[in-house]
């Protein structure tokens, strides 16, 4: 039955559906809980997929929510076209692919009267989730590397890696920086450790951890987004440059490469700017992004806007979506304190000290 769920769920999610298939995989999560238990690594995966899709249910709400300035955009724009540069990789990595990335026909107008309602909600259960599959894979690689089991271990970092790469997404939602900037090297570092060559899975990678260092409220971070931003920007140079090497410069008959460096080239172009936006005294930074606020929202402050989307970040009651009142009374078990009792007693203390979704990052005493 899980299987058919998940079958379900993630042709739901290639069609864009983001609703339909975050409701299709809660219920594959409550039928591995029923089926392994709670504290399961087997349910790992399962938890991937419904992660990635609250993911995007909570980013298209808080969107439609009039969350973020031009610049956000622009960045948005940025990672979306260095996602989609065709850069081919010497091997094939075993993460999650949704098959068959459809174009959907939605309406964009046609909005669920109960999603404004329920949008803090998506990105807070979407943490959870997901932080509950990183403890989970985490104690799965301990096993497979106590069995010797480098396969499996390989894949299982691929999928830590996705992980980490979204929980730093989440946090950059939620102006969580210290956070996301954690998350996100960490995920850089399996995607380094797992993939040679040049490609965009570390541009990418690159990208989006100079992104969580340029909007740090740590004026000494920003050396590090400028770093990281000329790491991407070479990294897909260097893509270009053995490319037309390998197939001349004209390349001709070869449309799928020339259309993967003339994509490169744009997406070198973009990040480039990105740069010299970087690069300019933080004083007149500062205020580009003051008029980029007051044009977006009227007068009112980004953070107010983002404790209106996670304004219940702390109410943790519920890791199941409204919609799936079955899934919600099984997943609810996996509390917070349940995973740092699995994770203290089963597994090495994790490397890095999990902060819960919060607008402010907590204190400790």
């Amino acid at each position: 039955m899980a299987e058919q769920l998940v079958a379900q769920g993630c042709k739901a999610f290639a069609l864009k559906k983001y609703d339909d298939a975050a409701d299709i995989l809660a219920q594959a999560v409550e039928a591995v809980i029923k089926t392994n238990g709670e504290d399961s690594a087997d349910n790992a995966d399962t938890l991937l997929l419904y992660g990635k899709a609250l993911f995007e249910v909570a980013r298209q709400k808080s969107q439609v929510l009039g969350g973020g300035s031009p610049s956000d955009h622009e960045d948005e724009a940025a990672q979306d076209s260095l996602s989609k540069v065709a850069l081919p990789d010497s091997t094939q990595d075993p993460r999650f692919h949704f098959e068959g990335d459809v174009e959907s026909n939605e309406d964009e107008n046609d909005e669920d009267p109960e999603q404004e309602d329920n949008g803090e909600e998506d990105f807070t259960l979407c943490w959870e989730t997901l932080d509950y599959a990183r403890v989970l894979y985490e104690k799965k690689t301990d096993h497979q590397q106590l069995k010797g089991d480098n396969e499996g271990l390989k894949a299982t970092k691929w999928k830590l890696a996705d992980v980490f790469d979204l929980l730093g997404e989440v946090s950059l939602e939620s102006e969580n920086f210290e956070q996301a900037i954690t998350d996100l090297q960490k995920s850089l570092e399996f995607k380094k450790e797992l993939h040679s060559g040049h490609s965009n899975i570390l541009s990418e990678a690159y990208f989006k951890l100079a992104l969580a260092y340029e909007h740090s409220p740590n004026e000494a971070d920003r050396p590090e987004a400028i770093a990281n931003i000329e790491h991407a920007i070479n990294t897909v140079k260097t893509f270009i440059k053995l490319e037309e090497e390998k197939h001349g410069l004209d390349a001709k008959g070869k449309d799928k490469e020339v259309q993967a460096i003339t994509e490169g080239k744009e997406m070198v172009t973009m990040m480039e700017q990105k740069l010299a936006e970087l690069q300019q005294p933080p004083d007149s930074k500062v205020t580009q992004t003051l008029r980029d606020l007051l044009a977006q929202s009227g007068g009112a402050s980004l953070r107010e806007g983002v404790e209106a989307l996670i304004g219940s970040a702390n109410d943790l009651s519920g890791l199941v979506r409204k919609k799936t009142e079955t899934a919600k009374e099984v997943v609810e078990n996996a509390t917070l304190s349940k995973r740092k009792e699995i994770e203290e007693q089963e597994i090495p203390a994790s490397p890095t000290k999990r902060v819960r979704l919060e607008t402010v990052p907590e204190k400790d005493g």
